[in-house]
């Protein structure tokens, strides 16, 4: 789970040593941060981080903010070598009938319909025209989240997928990918206007520990209304190449 799926362990030796243990190229921020609110709310003394991956390197600090020095620096070095690649050209939204069919009927279903209905039927439109590979997202308290995924959204495996529900879009097993969608997708919440693009992507799949080369063109629809601002976004893609990259 350290090694692939970007947990950090937190271990107590003793009431005032800690023994941290992480993969920084696979980390995940969340991880990493809760791990050391966790160790300085118990005035811990000494800290040894113990740094996993191709080699294991142990370090020990006696301050919380020399191991979290340590930490970032190592996280960062580990990341630049994986420096992320995600590429998105907008497209015209009168293209889509050219470029992909599924979508453009998906779309025609929206001019028509009522955009206000909900999540079960918004699933419903996407199984009836064989859109598998789709998200449905809800603003909640400033934040965007999964509130439904569908089978086809399989880069990071059936266990995440079935544990997608409620959390944030930025929380996938591939954060910097995360953050990267969830602009795209803030962007459309802000304009409450649909977004039709290419996307050229290079996922890192921690639980395989590898990387993706995806290419999909992707459909994200505002619906319903809460104020100014859509109530729900629907996504949904068609991918056009997936191959494995060093």
């Amino acid at each position: 789970m350290v090694d692939n799926l970007g947990f950090v362990a937190v271990t107590m030796i003793d009431s005032r040593s800690a023994r941290i243990r992480l993969r920084p190229r696979t980390a995940c921020g969340i991880s990493i941060a809760s791990a050391l609110y966790f160790i300085a709310d118990r005035a811990v003394e000494r800290i040894i981080v113990v740094k996993a991956g191709d080699e294991v390197v142990e370090r020990m600090f006696s301050r919380v903010s020399q191991a979290m020095a340590y930490i970032g620096d190592e996280v960062a070095r580990a990341r630049l070598q994986l420096s992320p690649v995600f590429r998105s050209r907008e497209l015209p939204i009168t293209a889509i009938a050219k470029e992909a069919e599924p979508l453009a009927v998906l779309f025609t279903r929206w001019l028509e319909c009522d955009q206000g209905r909900d999540n079960t039927e918004l699933k419903g439109l996407l199984d009836l025209h064989s859109l598998q590979r789709f998200v449905i997202i809800e603003p909640v308290d400033g934040r965007l989240i999964f509130a439904d995924i569908g089978s086809g959204f399989e880069s990071f495996g059936r266990t995440w997928q079935q544990q997608a529900p409620g959390l944030p879009l930025e929380e996938q097993p591939d954060y910097h990918y995360g953050q990267w969608v969830r602009g795209v997708y803030d962007h459309v919440l802000r304009t409450g206007q649909p977004l039709f693009d290419d996307v050229d992507a290079v996922i890192r799949r921690p639980h395989r520990n590898d990387r993706l080369r995806v290419h999909y063109r992707r459909l994200i629809l505002p619906c319903g209304s809460i104020g100014s601002k859509p109530a729900r976004l629907v996504g949904a893609s068609l991918v056009d190449n997936v191959a494995s990259t060093p």
